[in-house]
């Protein structure tokens, strides 16, 4: 397989939590004013209708023209929803990354780094923990250092004179 393959992710929902909350908040206000402008669509197709009726015109049109309005509007949520989704996986997965690479350096694996997809988000954030791993790889914690020796020293007491 190619290189862009490998890196593929296979799973869409990541973290399901944090998906779900950039999905809610990204589509929610879009997604209302749809369905106003559907509402008001459908409002003022029935007044036209009315008023047709009244002056006694024929609309055969109006129908075909609320119908298709209205599914270009449910097209137009789902494309939002989809992109959402697409962007949202697009910053859990970095997310789930940086947290492995948390997790392997607190079991003491200072070698583990954050490889994100190029595709992906929060790129400035995994390159501020790999800097950060590689600086700790060369200047590793004084404590782990002291108890491998294990020459902790504790401070003399002072005497009193």
């Amino acid at each position: 397989m190619s290189g862009k393959n490998d890196r593929r992710r296979r799973r869409l929902i990541v973290n399901p939590t944090l998906q779900s909350r950039i999905i809610r908040n990204i589509s929610w206000p879009p997604a209302l004013a749809l369905a106003v402008t559907a509402v008001l669509l459908g409002l003022f197709c029935h007044r036209l209708s009315e008023e047709a009726l009244v002056a006694q015109v024929e609309l055969h049109n109006i129908v075909p023209i609320f119908l298709t309005v209205i599914g270009f509007l449910f097209l137009a949520v789902g494309y939002m929803v989809f992109n959402a989704l697409k962007f949202s996986h697009r910053v859990a997965g970095p997310v789930y990354r940086i947290n492995r690479t948390f997790e392997a350096v607190k079991e003491g694996d200072y070698t583990c780094r954050a490889n994100l997809r190029q595709s992906d988000f929060l790129y400035e954030i995994a390159d501020g923990l790999n800097d950060f791993l590689d600086w700790l790889e060369i200047h590793p914690p004084q404590a782990d250092a002291k108890e491998e020796e294990g020459t902790q020293e504790t401070p003399e007491p002072a005497l009193k004179g």
